[in-house]
């Protein structure tokens, strides 16, 4: 009797030992289909933050773009305006305004004889 119960002693062990096998493979395929899930999110969240980046440097160079655009008016502005006070300030408008021009430029060439005839 010693032969059956040392038998069923260890079929009992490999029943057991089986049931742990089997319990240690379920365990490792869960545990690599949540490391698989965890390396999907990980990917998808990489995925997501790129394409936002991504987003906002577009949305940053098209205020940038903006922002140059708008200086480039004020710049033209400021120009025209600085034109208009330098012009409007009757400094060359009331020059020529006085006399005939070829009159304006004789008497600059006299001016210019006498300052080398003193010298």
């Amino acid at each position: 009797m010693s032969i059956n119960k040392n038998m069923d002693t260890m079929m009992q062990m490999y029943g057991v030992s089986y049931d742990k096998m089997w319990d240690f493979m379920f365990a490792s395929l869960s545990n690599f289909s949540w490391t698989q899930e965890q390396a999907e999110k990980m990917v998808q969240t990489y995925i997501e933050q790129r394409k936002i980046n991504r987003q906002e440097a577009a949305k940053i160079t098209e205020e940038m773009l903006k922002q140059a655009k708008d200086n480039r008016e004020k710049i033209r502005e400021i120009v025209a305006e600085g034109i208009k006070a330098a012009f409007s300030e009757n400094l060359f408008a009331d020059y020529f305004k006085s006399g005939d021009i070829f009159q304006k430029i004789d008497d600059l060439e006299k001016k210019i004889e006498e300052l080398k005839g003193l010298n």
